[in-house]
């Protein structure tokens, strides 16, 4: 069972990533991840930092849009993307 503290403003339905505040052998609590201007999905921010690529909105949206179309993440891969990225996504 989970429950919450504090003012965390969350709906039903609502995807959350949680980052391990603190663990014993009974009791793990959780915090949602917030990283501030990189995002709030640490898949996508890990998979821009290993692929040296500057983390921003758009590049956070491009590799969203290419993973959704399981493309290689790369750096070789964003760039030959990228015109048509910007584009699709209006960028």
């Amino acid at each position: 069972m989970a429950r919450l503290e504090d003012n965390v403003n969350v709906t039903k339905g609502q995807a959350l990533f949680f980052e391990v505040k603190s663990a014993s052998a009974t009791t793990i609590e959780i915090t949602p991840y917030r990283s501030g201007e990189e995002g709030n999905n640490p898949i996508l921010t890990k998979a821009l930092r290993e692929a040296s690529i500057e983390i921003n909105a758009k590049t956070i949206d491009m590799i969203n849009e290419m993973m959704h179309e399981s493309m290689p993440i790369d750096k070789e891969s964003f760039g030959k993307n990228a015109i048509r990225f910007f584009r699709i996504l209006k960028i």
